[in-house]
C-alpha cells in the first residue's frame, strides 16, 4: 500500500528514504514513519463502532 502511494503520490516522495525500485526489506523499514489511517463514516445510532 505504501509504494503503491508512493508511486502516485510524487509530491510526497522526498519524505521517502526509499523509491520504487527499493526491495521489500527497506520499505518494510521505511513503514514506520508513514502511518496509514483509515477514515470511515461514524456509526449510526445503534451501530457497532468497531465494525468493518
Amino acid at each position: 500500500m505504501l509504494r503503491r502511494y508512493y508511486e502516485l503520490g510524487r509530491v510526497t516522495r522526498p519524505f521517502f528514504d526509499v523509491s520504487l525500485s527499493s526491495p521489500a526489506e527497506e520499505w518494510l523499514a521505511e513503514a514506520p514513519r508513514h502511518p496509514v489511517f483509515r477514515l470511515v463514516e461514524p456509526a449510526a445510532v445503534g451501530e457497532r463502532a468497531d465494525r468493518p
